[in-house]
Order: structure tokens, then C-alpha cells, then sequence
């Protein structure tokens, strides 16, 4: 993954915990069906690994990871992706 042209590099899970948010920009997914989806696994105590792997995420792909921008959490629901504007269509 890069922002601009510096290389971000990504864990396998966190990639995929990405991929997963950002397939469907905008859409909410509880903790669980994201646990169920990239780990595979049924969600028994799955929240910390979930909001753990987010935080980690938001650590390197957020400008400003106290105040997210892509990766938004939805109070009492979950987490949705929301793609980055197109500066250049905007203007």
C-alpha cells in the first residue's frame, strides 16, 4: 500500500481487514462479521483482536489516527470504510 509515493507496509491481517472495509466503501460491519470474515473463525471473543487490528491500521494509513478519516468507527455498531475523495474531481 503506499500514501503518495511512500510504501506503507501492511500485515497479511491487517491487508485483509482493509481489503475487506474498503470492498464496500461506506457500508457498516459489526466487529463480528469482520472477525468471521478475515479470520475464518467464529466470533467468540473476537472484539479485541478486531479493534486491535484497526488501531494498527489507523497507526499507519490515517493522517491523523486520533481523528480517522478512512477507517470510521460507528458507535455501538462497528466500523465502515470511507474511500478518499478525488481532490481532482472536486475541483
Amino acid at each position: 500500500m503506499f500514501r503518495g509515493e511512500t510504501e506503507i507496509p501492511l500485515t497479511h491481517l491487517e491487508f485483509s481487514v482493509l481489503l475487506y472495509l474498503a470492498q464496500q466503501p461506506g457500508r457498516v460491519f459489526t466487529k463480528q462479521q469482520i472477525f468471521e470474515a478475515v479470520w475464518n473463525e467464529d466470533c467468540e471473543t473476537c472484539h479485541n483482536s478486531v479493534a486491535s487490528t484497526i488501531y494498527h491500521l489507523r497507526q499507519k494509513i490515517e493522517p491523523d489516527p486520533t481523528n480517522p478519516v478512512y477507517i470510521q468507527t460507528v458507535i455501538h455498531t462497528g466500523y465502515k470504510f470511507v474511500a478518499p475523495k478525488d481532490e481532482e474531481t472536486e475541483a
